[in-house]
């Protein structure tokens, strides 16, 4: 029975974890994974006077990366929890 109650209550702490923004952000990151190899062949890239032949996997993980930089840029599109009016 203890190894029961152990394993219940570990399992409640992950479902806890685990809401819906979590499980939406593993799913993502796991079709961004899949997309980067299954694209390996060669792309050439113009940008401005920059002409670049590189991997396609390695231009779309310099994009994503580029995704992340920058949305942490903006830290109000991030929610905030709504803080308890306790006056009432």
């Amino acid at each position: 029975m203890a190894e029961k109650t152990g394993e219940s209550s570990t399992l409640t702490r992950i479902r806890a974890r685990l809401t819906v923004r979590t499980v939406v952000a593993i799913v993502i990151a796991i079709l961004a994974v899949i997309l980067l190899f299954q694209n390996t062949h060669d792309v050439q890239v113009h940008f401005f006077f920059w002409h670049i032949n590189r991997p396609l996997w390695l231009m779309l993980l310099i994009l994503f990366a580029a995704g992340f930089v920058v949305g942490s840029f903006f830290p109000w599109f991030h929610r905030r929890p709504k803080a308890s009016d306790t006056s009432a």
